[in-house]
Parts: structure tokens; sequence; C-alpha cells
């Protein structure tokens, strides 16, 4: 899903914390 959100994944270098960052954030964001 971190594709979806790649203009929200600001953090590239933190691939693994983004991850994870990105399951919660897309789920109030939908």
């Amino acid at each position: 899903d971190s594709d979806s959100d790649s203009d929200s994944d600001s953090d590239s270098d933190s691939d693994s914390d983004s991850e994870r960052t990105t399951t919660p954030v897309a789920a109030w964001l939908r």
C-alpha cells in the first residue's frame, strides 16, 4: 500500500518505518 501513498511517503529513506505509518494513516484517511 506504500505505493498508493507515494506522495505521503515523504520519508523514502525509512521504508520500514514509513510502511507502518502508512497503514494507520490510510485507515482514517479513507
